[in-house]
């Protein structure tokens, strides 16, 4: 239950920054790197310290070949699929097998990120664009990351509060449920 709280809290962090700024790390750290070295771009007064080295002690986050972090380069679709994935296999959460598997012309079997991508895809957490297209390296939205952690972590909304420039978006509803159980906030 801790390490779901954990998840939940290191995924939503980036939502509360703007952009996805607490963890673009996906590629791996060279095989020397132990899961007790912090990244050396992410000092112990960051706010996410914590965090950031439990979720990569728990594999769900890694770094660079460099040994960092690279906290402020904006998070891709197959990196946040890489993330929930990795956070499924670690038994935080159950991604179902709700969608009809499907190929994509932009996303090959080569791409290291592919079984994560059609996880999230078979789980119904990412949709194609309307030409039919997943875009693995395009960032991921704010209202993207909603969708993903809302459906992932069967968040709830526990009020009917809306932020006023989600009042009429297909975001509405689970911006809804991360603002009212604390996970993100709004801006002034």
């Amino acid at each position: 239950m801790k390490l779901r709280k954990i998840a939940i809290l290191t995924l939503a962090t980036s939502l509360s920054l703007g952009a996805f700024e607490t963890f673009n790390s996906l590629e791996r750290v060279a095989a020397s790197q132990t899961t007790n070295v912090i990244f050396k771009d992410i000092k112990s007064t960051n706010p996410n310290y914590l965090i950031i080295q439990e979720m990569q002690a728990k594999n769900i986050i890694s770094g660079y070949p460099d040994g960092t972090f690279k906290p402020n380069v904006k998070i891709t679709r197959q990196q946040a699929a890489a993330l929930i994935n990795r956070a499924a296999n670690n038994g935080v959460i159950t991604l179902d097998n709700t969608v009809k598997p499907r190929t994509f012309s932009d996303l090959n079997q080569s791409n290291p990120f592919y079984n994560d991508v059609m996880a999230l895809y078979k789980a119904g957490l990412l949709t194609p664009d309307k030409n039919g297209k997943i875009n693995p390296n395009k960032a991921l939205t704010r209202g993207e990351m909603a969708v993903i952690l809302v459906n992932a972590f069967d968040l709830q909304a526990k009020a009917d509060y809306d932020l006023y420039d989600v009042t009429n978006s297909e975001y509405r509803d689970v911006v809804r449920a991360l603002y009212s159980n604390g996970i993100t906030v709004g801006y002034e």
